[in-house]
């Protein structure tokens, strides 16, 4: 009785842990991807490059390259000329 309810539980839980598996190792294998932010006071927007865009050649604070992930947690959305 106990070995059926064991390969129950594995049968149920089993495809899952494939698909977690998958995802832990897509993000580990896939570089982050790295964007430009302006540390300055009215700064809204995460930039492709350091100067190629109007946006951070305005900025009045610190040019910072952050992963893409830490500019949207600090609330930067994308940039219209940059994306």
């Amino acid at each position: 009785m106990k070995k059926k309810l064991i390969v129950r539980i594995l049968l149920i839980f089993l495809p899952f842990s494939f698909i977690a598996f998958d995802k832990a190792f897509e993000t580990i294998a896939s570089p982050q991807e790295l964007v430009w932010i302006c540390t300055g006071k009215y700064s809204k927007r995460y930039h492709a490059t350091e100067n190629g865009c109007k946006g951070m050649s305005a900025c009045k604070g610190e040019k910072l390259q952050v992963t893409l992930e830490q500019a949207e947690a600090n609330g930067k959305t994308p940039c219209g000329f940059c994306y």
